[in-house]
């Protein structure tokens, strides 16, 4: 069996073939045509090849649909830095997958592997790059082991005894992450819930809003004009009115200077409310711009128009087509001119055709046909508000990553090693209960943060993919490409008998 694309290139090997064996009768090569649903198949490599794979744990792609691993593989281990971000835990996670790429030709000659290993090792550039962007992210949140690390010097500066911290000049702001300063103040905990919380809504509606357009694009390829207006437009419409909008809250939030202004910074969480209670009066303590009301007034309301969009247009296009078809049949046994004139302006769309340009009328029930589109309208809607919850495990499991080594390093390490030398403990009682110290907490770090976090995280983030992201577009019902081998056939025919 070859792929449409190779035919010209098999052609010519066979022909090549069949001139150097001097064989009196050529090899035949035939392109069967059939109303059968192609197999998928995609190339790969020892880099792709793990991503595929998550992906076809879920489904293999139908035949010409999006194929969602090019973007995992990006997403994917960004999802999984927002959670796990450490420049620590990053480093020791890149560092082992360093060993196995490094150390490739040796377990690739390996006959038999061990199953705990081959995990680890078939994944080896995924983790790689978890690794990595476990570094970048924790880069941003500037922790390192559950502490801070200063490399650019904080832009606050302690004042003198009984005065508040100050910048060192007016407007200073750190070049990159988060500012050091914040390490053990008494607002850390709340300022970095807030950011982490905000910036968890901002990537989840933003990888939705591009499933939203990998589905459009899914539409156009299969030149489904019903998908584009009934299902895609309404869609984004609904959800740019809500959490589109919510989204431009917040950065626009972040962007005003609100202690510069002496303004208090208004509460989301109470703008939100108001839009969908009272969206044309804006509370006290939510006020972000002018003509806020207006703005929200026009959002609720196309959040509302898009429901009964998505909800009916749809069938009741395809039972207007159904039966513009049905009289087509009808007028075609009493005015073939007529019916010709139907056919000419009528667009075929509930109508399916084989590889030869034939039309096979399909059997249409207007009431399967509109509980079918309940129920994915519903699921849309109500998913479009769980899913977006969905996305507040990267705020919790960063939070929970955090205090966990943060609690790990001042039980382990300050308490218990170094708190003897600093209570002016002799060199020989101090250094070995370092070393003892350190020694539980590279134990504990490796055990429960390396490796129970790292897996809490990959399945999270593996969850995000298959439930929030790709069911926006990915039907996942195809079958995969098996390409027909002897050595196959007789092992499959062994294992039989």
């Amino acid at each position: 069996m070859a792929l449409a694309s190779q035919i010209d290139g098999k052609q010519a090997a066979l022909r090549r073939g069949t001139t150097r064996s001097g064989a009196q009768v050529p090899s035949i090569l035939n392109v069967i045509d059939t109303d059968e649903k192609p197999p998928t198949y995609f190339r790969l490599n020892k880099y792709t090849a793990a991503f595929q794979a998550i992906v076809d744990a879920y489904g293999i792609p139908r035949y010409g649909e999006i194929n969602p691993a090019p973007f995992v593989v990006v997403t994917f281990p960004f999802l999984f830095g927002v959670m796990f971000g450490d420049v620590g835990h990053g480093m020791l996670v890149t560092l082992f997958a360093l060993y196995f790429v490094a150390r490739e030709k040796h377990f690739m000659a390996m006959a038999d592997m061990n199953e705990m290993l081959s995990y680890p090792w078939h994944g080896r550039y995924m983790l790689l790059l978890m690794g990595l962007f476990s570094v970048y992210c924790g880069v941003l949140y500037n922790d390192v082991f559950g502490n801070m690390m200063d490399l650019f010097g904080s832009t606050w500066v302690k004042g003198d005894e009984g005065e508040p911290m100050h910048r060192k000049e007016p407007g200073a702001v750190y070049p990159f992450g988060i500012d050091p300063a914040w390490h053990h103040t008494s607002n850390e905990l709340s300022f970095s819930n807030s950011y982490k919380m905000k910036l968890s809504i901002i990537l989840g509606v933003l990888q939705m809003l591009l499933g939203l357009t990998c589905s459009l694009v899914n539409a156009l390829h299969f030149r489904s004009e019903l998908d584009v207006w009934c299902e895609f437009v309404p869609q984004a419409v609904f959800m740019l009115s809500i959490f589109g909008y919510l989204v431009f809250t917040i950065l626009y939030k972040w962007s005003v200077d609100w202690v510069a202004i002496a303004e208090p910074a208004p509460s989301l969480i109470s703008l939100l409310i108001g839009l969908f209670m009272s969206p044309g009066k804006i509370p006290d303590d939510a006020h972000l711009y002018q003509g806020q009301a207006t703005v929200q007034l026009v959002l609720i309301l196309l959040a509302l128009v898009a429901v009964p969009w998505m909800l009916l247009s749809k069938p009741l296009l395809l039972r207007r087509r159904h039966l513009r078809v049905s009289g087509y049949k009808t007028l075609k046994l009493t005015d073939p001119e007529g019916s010709k004139r139907l056919m000419e302006d009528d667009d075929r769309s509930s109508a399916s055709s084989d590889r030869n340009g034939k039309y096979h009328q399909e059997e249409f029930d207007f009431a399967e046909v509109m509980i079918h589109q309940v129920i994915h309208s519903i699921e849309y809607v109500l998913g479009c508000i769980s899913n977006t919850a969905s996305y507040l495990r990267l705020w919790a499991l960063s939070l929970a990553h955090k205090q966990l080594s943060a609690v790990f390093w001042e039980m382990i390490m300050r308490d218990l090693g170094l708190a003897l030398c600093k209570e002016g403990g002799s060199s020989f009682a101090c250094v070995p209960a370092v070393v003892v110290a350190f020694c539980i907490w590279s134990c504990v770090t490796v055990g429960i943060l390396c490796m129970m976090e790292l897996l809490s995280a990959f399945l999270h983030a593996l969850r995000l993919h298959w439930v929030e992201f790709q069911n926006k577009f990915y039907k996942g019902d195809g079958r995969k490409f098996t390409p027909f081998h002897f050595e196959t056939e007789l092992e499959a025919a062994m294992k039989r008998e």
